[in-house]
């Protein structure tokens, strides 16, 4: 897990507080493969020790905290004894050293068991940083909650600490809790605080902030990330700001909150943690205050970005109406021909009502005549051919010219899968035949995330993974607004996309910063005002059916 871009760092050491002193880092460490050190060696606990409610500070004697093997990787097992009727302890792994001005992360993932107190409720754990004060259950700190649907959460623990962040319009939940908005009035959170509750009783605030997203799946692994500077914190979960920090002090004083140590909840849940690691933060870099700010720190196709979770698609019935052409809808294949596409020879599937992609026909008389080779050069960018280009290279083209457009369409991908990474049955949904909405099998692929089925290839990752396996039908419903150009060529307003896989919304009115491509980011260049929709013929077998679009105003 690596950060590729570059930041600005080279003429200047990077420094993490640690102990009390100060540790340097090569000065041209970048946030991606320089600076990182795991908290977690894979092996032991070495770095850590362990505290519970009961015994307080000691060693692991009941094995709440086992080193296991899970997924291929090292991962420590968090209460995976069996349930008793009995109460379970809370405690923690936390480590020896205090640390500060850091990016953290780490991963996690949910057992299945649940131990009493908490057998009925969420599953719930936690990593609390800036931990200050008594070895006890639980110490002064800063809370990332991790628990079913909240992780992301804020919690101030202990009474020593306040913090502020911005929250929604609106007024407390019935237990005096806000929520984080990134626009939001300024408010001062801490337990020494008080609000009536509806019986009209004064009750403690819990210190909650409740994130503004839901962004962690009750399935598979999710990854969270912590960036800190000074007294300000972001909570990052599956690459998406949830929650922001500032002014984190200690109240008696007013001495800023800005180190200390971390540590890994036990409470009451069976948990697996891995991947946790920590680099320090260059003296020009700050914590993000956007999704935008955050995102720019990726480089286009970054392996280590962060995947999106898992959310379960809708059943093929519910969406069944909604994938029926409206009356006012361009049908552009049903089953029976390719007319209204320009020739690219795919293949048609009728007991399916599909069409199947097929390689270009002249590339492989080509190789099978045994041609030979001829030197390579750069392949002209996908933005830049005519649609008669784009035909001729294998894609399927409308005839028809579109603008700001609602699409419908259904692919589905070998079973078993074919090929790896993005040779897993790539293809597109090329809006204007520029602006890439990926096709790709999702199924078991550790590829890139703004490369997975329903990201704006390059660009922006799904905010959720819903594809189905390999061989199911996928719905794909893309609402498109094209990029307006003023007099002068430039553009007054980019191009956006609002889009649902299978249900599930995984894009959000996302502005896209240019034409799609590999691996780069192209600026906008005036184009008409429509322009044909283009599926990609990527070399990969895909099929699709059911196409259709509704034209809608810019």
């Amino acid at each position: 897990m690596k950060w590729t871009k570059m930041l600005a760092v080279a003429a200047m050491a990077m420094t993490l507080s640690v102990s009390g002193q100060t540790t340097s880092a090569p000065a041209t460490a970048a946030a991606g493969d320089q600076g990182w050190t795991p908290l977690f060696n894979g092996k032991d606990f070495t770095g850590f020790y362990t505290v519970f409610k009961t015994a307080k500070k000691g060693p692991d004697t009941d094995g709440y905290f086992k080193v296991e093997t899970v997924d291929g990787e090292p991962a420590v097992h968090v209460m995976g004894f069996p349930v008793l009727e009995t109460k379970r302890d809370f405690g923690y792994f936390v480590t020896e050293k205090e640390y500060g001005d850091f990016d953290l992360k780490f991963q996690y993932k949910w057992g299945e068991k649940k131990h009493p107190p908490r057998a009925k409720a969420k599953r719930d754990a936690g990593c609390i940083y800036f931990v200050n004060g008594e070895d006890q259950v639980w110490p002064d700190g800063v809370e990332c909650q991790v628990q079913e649907g909240d992780t992301g959460d804020l919690w101030v623990v202990g009474k020593t600490i306040s913090v502020n962040a911005t929250i929604k319009d609106e007024p407390a939940n019935s237990k005096g809790e806000f929520t984080y908005s990134s626009t939001g009035k300024s408010v001062t959170v801490s337990k020494r605080q008080q609000y009536k509750d509806a019986t009209g009783a004064m009750k403690d605030v819990d210190g909650r902030i409740v994130q503004q997203q839901t962004a962690d799946a009750l399935t598979g692994w999710n990854t969270v990330e912590v960036i800190a500077k000074g007294n300000t914190s972001v909570h990052i979960v599956n690459g998406r700001i949830v929650n922001r920090l500032t002014d984190m002090q200690f109240i008696d004083g007013g001495k800023p909150l800005d180190h200390g140590k971390i540590l890994f909840q036990a409470e009451g849940s069976e948990v697996y943690y891995r991947d946790m690691e920590i680099r320090p933060l260059g003296e020009n870099e700050t914590v993000p205050g956007t999704q935008a700010e955050y995102d720019a720190r990726w480089q286009v196709n970054d392996r280590a970005r962060p995947r999106p979770g898992r959310m379960e698609p809708v059943a093929e019935t519910e969406l069944a109406a909604s994938a029926k052409a409206p009356v006012n809808a361009v049908v552009l294949f049903d089953g029976k021909d390719l007319s209204n596409f320009l020739d690219s020879h795919w293949k048609l599937i009728p007991e399916e009502n599909a069409v199947e992609i097929t390689p270009n026909p002249k590339k492989a008389a080509a190789a099978n005549a045994g041609a030979a080779p001829v030197k390579k050069e750069a392949a002209p960018l996908t933005s830049t051919l005519s649609p008669e280009e784009l035909a001729a290279k294998g894609n399927l083209v409308t005839k028809e010219a579109f603008g700001s457009c609602k699409v419908h369409l259904e692919f589905a991908c070998p079973n078993p899968p074919k090929g790896k990474d993005q040779a897993q049955a790539n293809s597109g949904v090329y809006l204007m035949g520029k602006y890439e909405m990926q096709v790709l099998d999702n199924t078991n692929n550790p590829t890139y995330a703004d490369g997975l089925a329903g990201a704006v290839y390059g660009e922006n990752p799904p905010l959720w993974e819903s594809s189905r396996p390999s061989g199911e039908w996928n719905y794909y419903d893309i609402e498109f607004h094209r990029p307006i150009f003023g007099a002068d060529g430039k553009v007054e307003r980019p191009a956006t996309v609002t889009a649902w896989l299978n249900g599930i919304k995984v894009q959000d009115n996302f502005a896209l910063t240019g034409p799609t491509e590999h691996q780069i980011r192209l600026p906008y260049v005036a184009h008409a005002d429509k322009l044909p929709l283009m599926l990609q013929g990527h070399g990969q077998v895909a099929k699709f059916r059911n196409i259709w679009v509704v034209p809608i105003s810019d």
